[in-house]
């Protein structure tokens, strides 16, 4: 299995703008997916091997600028580093609005860290958002 293939936190970096948190999942039949942290993103696109630890991404993306519909498109390489949980990534995203005319061309740098199965664990007293908590949660 290829080491890209799982799940990822990753911080994207897009040129002129802050920096943006992503779970992006690449799978071992080299379909890839995207969620952007606010849940207003979804990316979704293919990969494959570029080397023993590398590896091309185009993904697709739809959004908006002003109101007008755009489709973007990702070309990504990607590298793992020697551990395993840490990936870089670097690329481009292009927009186009629905008439062809261009709506953005960035440069989209990223880092990102492997996720990995968690013990589940006793919360202690829950925190719920609105409610008084009587306590905090064991870590």
């Amino acid at each position: 299995i290829h080491p890209v293939v799982g799940m990822w936190r990753t911080t994207v970096t897009n040129t002129g703008a802050p920096p943006s948190i992503s779970l992006t999942t690449f799978h071992a039949d080299g379909t890839y997916l995207e969620v952007v942290q606010d849940g207003g993103l979804v990316v979704t696109g293919l990969w494959q091997p570029a080397g023993e630890r590398s590896a091309t991404v185009t993904a697709y993306v739809f959004f908006a600028i002003d109101d007008r519909p755009v489709e973007g498109e990702v070309r990504l390489t990607v590298e793992v580093d020697e551990t395993g949980n840490a990936l870089t990534e670097t690329g481009t995203v292009v927009g186009h609005y629905q008439d062809g005319s261009l709506a953005l061309a960035i440069d989209s740098p990223a880092t990102a860290t492997r996720l990995h199965i968690q013990p589940v664990e006793p919360l202690g007293t829950p925190v719920v958002p609105g409610m008084a908590a009587a306590g905090t949660p064991a870590p």
